[in-house]
């Protein structure tokens, strides 16, 4: 005949199993059940049928800015027509000849500080 000794450690050895990791106040054994409180992978929303996204950081930038700097003859005809400004074109070369004609000046007076105020 096994001892109390035993007979309380037999019950435990048993029970502990279904015990583990309960919470006290719902008394289920839910070990059999997926956790659906688990977060999984963050989901993307990037679609792997379509092009890659340009994370090089200022893609199609440098070629508008490229543009606008230093615009083609089509494209200023282009905006001249939608603007309906016959001068824009003749407008648009006179300033960037002034300018040029600015930065040379600065130039100038930067490399012959002794020519400035005469």
């Amino acid at each position: 005949m096994p001892t109390k000794e035993q007979i309380e450690k037999i019950a435990q050895k048993v029970s502990d199993p279904f015990l583990e990791g309960m919470d006290p106040f719902a008394p289920l054994d839910t070990r059999g059940i997926p956790n659906f409180n688990v977060a999984g992978p963050e989901p993307s929303f990037l679609d792997e049928n379509f092009a890659p996204l340009d994370t090089r950081g200022s893609g199609l930038a440098n070629g508008l800015k490229k543009l606008i700097s230093n615009p083609d003859e089509a494209a200023l005809a282009e905006v001249a027509a939608r603007t309906g400004d016959a001068e824009f074109l003749q407008k648009y070369r006179e300033d960037r000849e002034d300018q040029r004609q600015e930065q040379e000046a600065t130039k100038f007076r930067q490399e012959n500080p002794d020519t400035s105020n005469q």
